[in-house]
């Protein structure tokens, strides 16, 4: 399993979360918030990275990141 996302997941509980590391893996994934919450506890641990650098290190996908950091939909024009 990945560190990060132990590391991540340990910061979570350690602020009162009490789901499983799977169920923290989909809370982050689905929601901006739960993500942006995670990286600032991350953050708070000397992690210096992007919330983007973040969401590769712990291993969420790809597709799900510009949805989970935009939070807006983009508008034409």
């Amino acid at each position: 399993m990945n560190e990060a996302l132990q590391d991540a997941y340990s910061l979570f509980t350690q602020g009162g979360y009490n789901g499983t590391i799977e169920e923290f893996t989909t809370l982050i994934s689905t929601n901006p918030e739960a993500l942006n919450d995670s990286f600032g506890l991350f953050a708070g641990g000397g992690y210096n990275g992007t919330i983007d650098d973040y969401v590769e290190l712990i291993g969420l996908k790809k597709n799900d990141e510009s949805e989970i950091t935009m939070g807006l939909p983009l508008e034409d024009g």
